[in-house]
């Protein structure tokens, strides 16, 4: 059926003279690269977002499927900045979303992402070696468990090693000497030392 539009319906969807311009997206936020453990900081550029009436806006941060920031990651909404140090858990990629509201309650919005870059955590020992002895002259063997040690990616892969006099030897997670001694084994930047000594 055809629709009659009279004066009064045209004009009563006609703009009101004087009324209020929503705020609108005047420069599209550009994305973002984090680093595990750096220091992260990002401020909305002030022309990102651009209102006809020069309302002040009020700016407010969310991820983009409405649900609140993570916990490492802060938003100031006076100074429309982004703070805040990532750890391993929080590695991976964000959607941010912005949006700045005028004082009549209009919006507009704007998201961008944050990637974040994993770094390398060194290991860390999670035990003792526990002590040995031997008497002199006897055979000695220690072995060293990997599980002495964790690395917080766990795909990595562990690699022991061990150094001490020349009458000691390592392989394969195990020590062997036939006289005292006294050894340091490590890995990465962790390290556990223990001394060897002979009974009288």
């Amino acid at each position: 059926d055809a629709v009659i539009w009279d004066a009064a319906m045209l004009e009563a969807l006609a703009p009101t003279e004087g009324g209020n311009a929503g705020p609108e997206v005047a420069s599209l936020l550009a994305d973002q690269i984090a680093l595990e453990d750096e220091p992260f900081t990002y401020q909305v550029p002030e022309d990102s977002f651009r209102d006809a009436d020069s309302d002040r806006l009020t700016y407010r941060a969310s991820l983009s499927d409405g649900s609140a920031l993570p916990a490492w990651l802060s938003f100031d909404p006076e100074l429309r900045l982004f703070s805040g140090t990532p750890q391993n858990g929080d590695v991976g990629e964000l959607e941010v979303s912005v949006s700045a509201t005028d004082p009549s309650g209009a919006n507009a919005s704007d998201a961008f992402s944050i990637a974040v870059g994993n770094t390398n955590d060194a290991p860390s020992v999670d035990g003792a070696v526990p002590d040995a002895s031997v008497r002199e002259g006897e055979a000695f063997s220690l072995t060293i468990s990997p599980s002495l040690f964790i690395d917080p990616h766990a795909n990595d892969s562990l690699t022991l090693s061990a150094c001490g006099p020349t009458i000691a030897t390592f392989r394969t997670s195990r020590l062997r000497g036939s006289r005292p001694f006294s050894f340091f084994n490590k890995v990465n930047n962790s390290a556990a030392t223990r001394r060897e000594r002979a009974l009288p």
